[in-house]
């Protein structure tokens, strides 16, 4: 897979266009990738598939807030969402509010991945950063 830019990097920005052939290829190319993982994710045991899920999880919402500008506590981020997916009963959320914020962003979108993308649900995700 070929390395592309942000989209905010180009040249072009804000009034870029792409082609369908090419946009079509990448987002087959990634279906591939993802669901080889998820496949082999689902084959495993219970606590290691949870374990994965969380670090997946974790990786994602640390890259995330680094585009931010915000360093955030790796371990406090696995205890808020693993805390928040309820794979840790009766552990509480990390005391980091970045790290709980950003762990509630990643449990929300993991949970309503196939909701209709509004307004109300983007300026929610943005206030739980």
């Amino acid at each position: 897979m070929r390395k592309a830019k942000w989209v905010w990097q180009r040249s072009d920005w804000p009034n870029f266009q792409y082609e369908e052939v090419d946009f079509t290829e990448t987002c087959g190319e990634f279906t591939a990738v993802a669901s080889r993982l998820a496949g082999r994710i689902e084959a495993l045991a219970e606590l290691p598939r949870q374990e994965i899920t969380v670090d997946l999880m974790v990786s994602e919402a640390i890259k995330t807030m680094e585009i931010e500008g915000e360093r955030l506590d790796r371990e406090s981020v696995v205890n808020s969402i693993a805390a928040l997916m309820g794979f840790l009963p009766g552990k509480g959320l990390a005391w980091d509010k970045k790290a709980e914020g950003v762990a509630r962003l990643m449990t929300d979108v993991r949970q309503h991945w196939n909701q209709p993308l509004t307004h109300n649900l983007l300026f929610a995700w943005q206030q739980a950063v």
